[in-house]
């Protein structure tokens, strides 16, 4: 049975793989990244799937690979509209996602970021200042923020803000002003919903409030 189930979620392991690029190469334009899910797409997959990986599925239909394919393709669907599904993903997804950021990281600190920055079209600085910003927000607002990495992002941010002219700098820090205030609103209309919620559960069960 363990063995059936490990090949069923086999089509999955695409969604939780990256590929590290070779040498040294820029964690804030070229960083591994993992493939994007999404039912449509990973249900063509599965039609498409090659006659090998049906030969070991002991589905109860036609002999025909068309029928066991159909059949296949159903099974997945039902699977992915579970509540089960989620929960199982998510969480794989997350894992994966913190091996791919701990990669990055690592190369965020390794690099020698004055190198690739010379020679660089503005349209490059402007991602990697852009891209910068989005490590410095998740760092910070993770459980357990890294400030050796905070320095080394802010390091490399003061780099760019010299390299890329003083008006686009502008623009810059004024979206990422509206970013900050966007975040703030969010969190505020979070805490407004939790504290709603709170209060309907204490009504609900008749308890102090």
């Amino acid at each position: 049975f363990q063995s059936l189930t490990e090949k069923f979620l086999e089509p999955f392991q695409q969604y939780f793989a990256f590929t590290i690029p070779a040498g040294i190469w820029n964690p804030y334009l070229s960083p591994p990244t993992l493939k994007t899910f999404q039912t449509d797409s990973f249900l063509n997959h599965i039609r498409e799937i090659p006659k090998s990986f049906l030969e070991d599925m002991p589905l109860r239909t036609s002999t025909l690979p068309s029928g066991k394919r159909s059949v296949l393709v159903k099974l997945y669907a039902k699977f992915l509209k579970s509540p089960h599904f989620p929960l199982w993903f998510n969480k794989k997804r997350e894992r994966a996602k913190k091996k791919c950021d701990k990669i990055v990281h690592k190369m965020i600190r390794k690099v020698r970021f004055e190198r690739l920055v010379e020679g660089k079209p503005v349209r490059e600085g402007i991602q990697m200042y852009q891209a910068i910003h989005r490590h410095l927000n998740n760092n910070n607002q993770s459980a357990k923020p890294k400030a050796e990495l905070n320095d080394v992002l802010i390091r490399h941010r003061a780099v760019l803000r010299a390299a890329l002219p003083s008006q686009i700098i502008q623009a810059l820090d004024e979206q990422v002003e509206k970013m900050r205030e966007e975040q703030i609103r969010k969190k505020k209309e979070w805490q407004i919903k939790y504290q709603q919620h709170i209060k309907q559960q204490q009504r609900l069960y008749n308890l102090d409030v």
